[in-house]
């Protein structure tokens, strides 16, 4: 085989296999967002929290005899809290969601409020943890009301 030929070849398989292992190194290559896979993603851990707050809840008033569960769902309901950040990445408003752009708009703002959702978690935990039902109420009505308040500026209606 003449070299030339020899050499194009070599530079062929050269660029095939950079090409093949591109993603497993970090060339600030980035896969294109799938969109409609974050938006599903927070609106799952968004109904998973609100599945949470109804259940401890319903566990704070006695109408289901599972208090053994109390603390586990506060840290269920805690630990989701910090996750909300990760999922509202640059260009996720993009398709079928509520969320508004004043998220990107005013990430500052935003992020406010996800870090007094996340105290509010805190205190929760910290009043089941404290075995103090009526602090426990109060501290899941202010779980709820970080919730709406966000929910008001940041996401729409329709």
């Amino acid at each position: 085989m003449p070299v030339r030929s020899m050499l194009l070849l070599i530079s062929l398989i050269t660029i095939l296999c950079s090409w093949a292992t591109a993603d497993e190194l970090d060339l600030g290559i980035k896969p294109q967002m799938d969109t409609k896979s974050y938006i599903k993603y927070r609106e799952n851990l968004m109904n998973n929290a609100r599945h949470y707050r109804k259940n401890i809840n319903a566990i704070l008033r006695d109408k289901v005899n599972t208090h053994q569960h109390l603390l586990a769902q506060a840290q269920a309901l805690y630990n989701l809290s910090k996750m909300y950040a990760d999922v509202f990445p640059e260009g996720s408003s993009l398709g079928d969601t509520r969320a508004m752009e004043e998220i990107w708009q005013n990430p500052a703002g935003f992020q406010a409020r996800l870090d007094k959702h996340t105290q509010d978690t805190a205190e929760l935990l910290q009043a089941i943890e404290s075995g103090d039902n009526a602090l426990a109420k109060k501290a899941l009505s202010k779980v709820g009301k970080s919730c709406t308040g966000c929910h008001t500026l940041y996401r729409s209606k329709d």
